[in-house]
């Protein structure tokens, strides 16, 4: 985030952990919820070393960054294989097919970035 981009609202959405909890992408980078009272909920920056945090209203609104700057890039194919990890799981909590074959073909099916698949586990990784 530049100084420059601090006008603009940043795109927001949210996704969920493999604990099924919550996670906020900002602009592609991932937030922990951190605490909420009444009116805030407030968000941390999922890699440890940055110190960025997002403040969001009750109702998901955006209101603020707490910092300026990102220490790291972000990491869109990371986003790519939690998605794609999570109906993987969904598949396998409903179906008998073997965790091999189902990841195999969700990561076929997930259309992944050449960069997701190079960081993707292989099927036999996956169901270890």
């Amino acid at each position: 985030m530049s100084s420059s981009d601090s006008n603009k609202s940043p795109t927001i959405t949210f996704v969920t952990s493999n604990k099924k909890k919550r996670l906020l992408v900002v602009d592609g980078y991932v937030f922990q919820k951190n605490k909420s009272t009444e009116k805030v909920t407030y968000w941390i920056c999922e890699e440890k070393m940055c110190s960025i945090g997002v403040h969001l209203t009750n109702n998901d609104s955006f209101i603020k960054f707490t910092k300026s700057s990102y220490t790291h890039m972000p990491a869109p194919e990371k986003l790519e294989i939690r998605k794609m990890l999570l109906d993987v799981k969904n598949r396998v909590n409903r179906e008998t097919t073997a965790v091999g074959k189902l990841y195999t073909e969700e990561i076929s099916r997930a259309n992944l970035s050449t960069t997701a698949l190079a960081i993707a586990n292989t099927a036999k990784e996956a169901s270890m």
